[in-house]
């Protein structure tokens, strides 16, 4: 797989075994190589940052125009597990929003969704890179397929709901109708959900509370619709992408 070979040429300075500015080079070649996806946990969080402080220190541009192939797992995973969709377009600015939006408390380092899919690893190993993006990788795959099929669940839903003419497809007409009752509905089970589970009565639901809501949510509102935020409390605007890549650098893709 070439998706390991973006990890590869920085393990390969880590060990020293050959000169960090070349490394970085060839690193290049596969991170602005647009037949890539850039795949990993808290990229955006943290990646982004070490790739612009190492082509600052050996004086090259810093070029942030591979952030729109960034699927950031740890964004990817708090979108699922708080039954959010993932945007058709917009993409990066959704990721941002998901990740620096305080109000969703799902819990998603990479132990913890590794764990949640299941998947078999050795704690003590992902501190080797290689095995890191390998489990990754597997993240990865299991969120796609998650997600794949949520999106197919709402499309069944919209169309039975929906589809006006019946003509088997959802048009831009019927979206747009759809829409508000789509949010009157979710406002009405986020107080229904306040109700039956915030047991502190702080108005809040903490993420033990939330652990509840989704099964609750599933059988009472079978036929409800999930839809990938559009705005929030905290965060980047829906829609927006920050101007400016870390610390204020370069021109992030949009």
């Amino acid at each position: 797989m070439q998706w390991d070979k973006l990890y590869l040429v920085l393990i390969l300075w880590l060990k020293k075994k050959e000169d960090p500015e070349t490394v970085l080079a060839d690193f290049e070649e596969y991170l602005y190589d647009p037949q890539y996806k850039i795949i990993g946990q808290n990229l955006l969080g943290f990646d982004v940052y070490m790739i612009a402080e190492l082509q600052r220190m050996f004086g090259r541009k810093r070029d942030f125009t591979y952030f729109d192939r960034i699927y950031d797992t740890r964004a990817l995973g708090k979108a699922h597990r708080e039954g959010l969709e993932k945007p058709k377009e917009n993409f990066l600015s959704w990721q941002y929003k998901i990740i620096n939006d305080r109000s969703l408390k799902s819990k998603v380092s990479q132990i913890q969704l590794l764990k949640y899919f299941g998947i078999d690893f050795e704690e003590e190993k992902l501190h080797d890179a290689l095995y890191d993006i390998e489990m990754c990788y597997q993240i990865f795959c299991e969120l796609k397929k998650a997600m794949t099929q949520r999106r197919g669940e709402n499309q069944a839903k919209m169309l039975k709901r929906f589809d006006s003419d019946k003509d088997g497809t959802f048009s831009t007409e019927e979206k747009k109708a759809a829409i508000p009752t789509i949010k009157k509905e979710r406002k009405a089970i986020h107080e229904a959900a306040l109700k039956q589970f915030d047991k502190d009565g702080d108005g809040k639901l903490s993420p033990e509370e939330r652990e509840g809501v989704r099964e609750w949510v599933k059988e009472t509102y079978p036929n409800a619709i999930k839809m990938a935020p559009a705005g929030g409390r905290r965060g980047n605007k829906a829609g927006s992408a920050p101007k400016k890549g870390p610390k204020g650098g370069g021109q992030a893709a949009e």
